[in-house]
């Protein structure tokens, strides 16, 4: 594995557990404070974070090509 790779591994990794930090720590909370969440509302919520780790593992995997 050359150096980019391994810097872009380590990235999209960092980004992927503070996604999930910040769903665990913030998110979480909100759904449980909130009566009225449903199964779109817990969606919504995953899309936006989803979306990033979509975004940075698709530049990880051009790196490795």
């Amino acid at each position: 594995m050359d150096k980019k790779n391994s810097k872009w591994t380590i990235v999209f990794w960092l980004v992927t557990g503070l996604a999930i930090l910040q769903y665990i720590f913030i998110v979480i909370p909100r759904i449980q404070d909130n009566p009225d969440a449903d199964g779109a509302y817990i969606l919504g919520s995953i899309i936006p974070n989803a979306i990033i780790i979509f975004m940075f593992w698709m530049i990880k995997r051009k790196a490795e090509k």
